[in-house]
């Protein structure tokens, strides 16, 4: 089974641009794939204050913040996928 993780809705919620604070909301779904009914798991976060259910929500938003625009950057279309991922294999 492969790991699917799937941002089912990304908010971005900006306070006015004179307090010049930004606030960051996420809804994030995990799926195994399994096709189990109820294997998925799902999670909100919140940055700046870090909050919400994920297990990690300070060190995630950090990471949001490294990361920027672009860890929710489409890859390219002619990029071929290789369909590398570190989930267990069955032979």
């Amino acid at each position: 089974m492969r790991a699917v993780l799937v941002v089912c809705c990304v908010v971005a919620a900006l306070a006015p641009v004179a307090s010049g604070a930004t606030g960051t909301a996420l809804t994030i779904t995990y799926d195994d794939d399994s096709g189990k009914r109820g294997e998925r798991v799902r999670w909100t976060l919140r940055c700046a204050p870090a909050g919400g259910t994920h297990p990690r929500p300070a060190a995630t938003c950090r990471e949001l913040a490294r990361l920027g625009w672009q860890a929710f950057r489409p890859a390219p279309e002619n990029r071929a996928c290789t369909e590398i991922y570190g989930g267990p294999q069955v032979a």
